[in-house]
């Protein structure tokens, strides 16, 4: 049988070009070759900017230009960008008070979790301000309470720790006791891509001066519209409720199975997991998925 090799390279681009990311993910264990044509940038840059537009949780990313990314420069660039998003959307979090500060979360009492009960609305959206003083500003009025960091965990007095994890359908923080369930947008996200953007940018002795200084502003020019949407208290509102939204959609759809989706939860659902394993071989050295037949697994409570 003819090796892959034996093909035009514009050929086998092609055919890979019409593959899924789940499906790249499996060509790339066959065989070095395929390995390296299946995570060429211009198959990987169209997967990550699509799944960016695709999860509301992703609402800081969409506001970097992706000329402002250093992927580019690398030639998995993109492809390690994709992993870093979905690593991301497995990881759980710890609660900082810088993390927690001018944060706005949903709340919800989940006793109301019945399939035909989950409000469509947050019952409440706060915001945990930098005066250490949570507060109400949208739905039920609550009392504000005064908040720290203890343990890991977020205290509020009189109740019950909000233990943090990470929201299975929506990839947003979650903090929860046993009475309510939060749920917020989460900078890991940009974080984590900033932190592969720099790693890039050092590794590169390729990229020319001028170039880099035209993404260093793009890429400030976005953090700061960033920093900005925080501080819009009728922007994180809307951003929160999209998130309830998903979230919603989806417990439906574990009762409602043959209900018709309103989101595109085929972003992400590819049937592969994480691992965490680092192996050797130039075939694997940073393949992080395996194959199931499951969305991608994460921390989670309520959810």
């Amino acid at each position: 049988m003819a090796s892959v090799s034996c093909l035009p390279i514009e050929v086998v681009h092609h055919i890979l070009g019409h593959l899924s990311p789940r499906e790249l993910l499996v060509v790339r264990q066959l065989t070095r070759t395929l390995n390296h044509f299946s995570t060429v940038n211009h198959l990987w840059q169209p997967h990550t900017l699509e799944l960016i537009q695709a999860r509301p949780v992703l609402f800081d990313l969409r506001q970097v230009p992706p000329s402002a990314w250093s992927f580019s420069h690398s030639p998995d660039g993109w492809f390690r960008a994709y992993l870093t998003i979905m690593k991301t959307s497995k990881s759980g979090w710890v609660p900082t008070e810088d993390g927690i500060r001018n944060t706005c979360w949903s709340v919800h009492f989940t006793g109301l979790d019945l399939v035909d009960e989950i409000p469509e609305k947050p019952q409440a959206i706060c915001r945990f301000d930098s005066d250490g003083i949570v507060y109400v500003i949208d739905g039920h009025l609550l009392e504000p309470h005064k908040w720290w960091i203890e343990n890991g965990a977020v205290r509020v007095p009189a109740y019950p720790a909000l233990r943090p994890s990470r929201g299975k359908y929506t990839w947003g923080r979650v903090l929860t006791h046993s009475g309510v369930h939060m749920l917020s947008t989460s900078a890991d996200f940009l974080e984590n891509l900033l932190r592969l953007h720099l790693e890039i940018l050092e590794a590169s002795s390729l990229i020319p001066a001028q170039e880099k200084e035209s993404m260093t502003e793009e890429l400030e020019w976005a953090l700061r519209n960033i920093r900005a949407s925080e501080r819009d208290t009728s922007v994180m509102i809307r951003r929160i409720e999209e998130l309830h939204f998903v979230r919603r959609r989806s417990l439906r759809l574990e009762f409602l199975p043959n209900e018709e989706p309103e989101y595109p939860t085929h972003i992400g659902v590819f049937g592969a997991g994480l691992t965490e394993s680092d192996d050797e071989d130039d075939m694997s050295s940073d393949s992080d998925f395996e194959s199931q037949d499951s969305e991608f697994e994460a921390p989670q409570t309520g959810e």
